[in-house]
């Protein structure tokens, strides 16, 4: 910290002549000598000069040139620090609610909601993200290869099962025609063994390849909806999460029908 010289001269004169500094000073008035010249009041000039008592043997060993103004706040406050020292102000104390938050993390800033998982969307909250999704010519054309190759499989299964039909229509006709022959017809057991096997014939078809072709073509056609960003689409084959598919594959079709028809 720098001081003013001025400033502090004109204080020294100030503390000399107050009379809260004689009476600390002197605090006889009767053994006080007069002075014999005016105390300089330039602290440059007393740290040069040297007053002519100084150079007198028979004077008494008094300091001849003004005190510091460390020694004179001394004098008139005991309890001041010592010459060439500042007391620095104590830190105040941190409160404890400070001392925590500092040694907690942040706490995280709210940004923008995340964003929602496209599995588990509702079939609403599905809906603006078809609306961008119908908007490109190529997922519209992704969409439509799916559908052709769905298209075939179904005519391919439909097929398989007609065949499984006419086989039974073979049976029927040659069973009628035997009985026509020997001239008796058809018995009730004969009817039932004849739809026992039509049915036995229709289950294992249909669990042997219809189901089994089918979930393929379901699986398959979850994995590429899915990484084509279409909503609720994900392998899976539970019933609720199957029923939000099937909406959101109808409004899929539909929507890119639309966006057709207005092309």
């Amino acid at each position: 910290m720098s001081y003013d010289a001025n400033r502090i001269t004109e204080l020294l004169a100030q503390l000399q002549n107050s009379s809260a500094f004689q009476n600390t000073v002197t605090p006889n008035p009767s053994s006080q000598t007069p002075a014999q010249q005016p105390e300089n009041t330039d602290i440059g000039a007393s740290a040069n000069h040297t007053s002519p008592a100084a150079h007198s043997s028979t004077t008494t060993p008094q300091a001849s040139s003004s005190p510091s103004i460390f020694e004179l706040l001394s004098r008139l406050n005991p309890d001041a620090a010592p010459s060439g020292l500042t007391e620095l102000p104590l830190p105040s104390p941190v409160p404890k609610s400070s001392q925590q938050d500092a040694t907690t993390d942040p706490s995280p800033v709210s940004g923008a909601p995340p964003a929602l998982n496209l599995r588990y969307m509702t079939v609403q909250q599905a809906l603006p993200h078809i609306s961008k999704l119908v908007q490109r010519a190529e997922f519209r054309d992704k969409i439509k290869r799916m559908q052709d190759r769905q298209n075939l499989l179904e005519q391919s299964l439909y097929s398989d099962q007609q065949e499984v039909l006419t086989r039974h229509e073979e049976r029927v006709g040659y069973a009628r025609n035997r009985a026509t022959i020997i001239g008796v017809p058809l018995s009730d057991k004969e009817n039932e063994e004849l739809a026992s096997q039509l049915a036995a014939d229709l289950k294992k078809f249909h669990q042997g390849r219809l189901l089994v072709a089918w979930d393929a073509q379901r699986t398959k056609q979850q994995k590429e909806m899915e990484a084509l960003g279409v909503p609720c689409m994900f392998v899976t084959s539970e019933q609720a999460a199957l029923q939000r598919q099937q909406k959101v594959l109808r409004i899929l079709l539909e929507s890119i029908n639309e966006s057709e028809d207005m092309e």
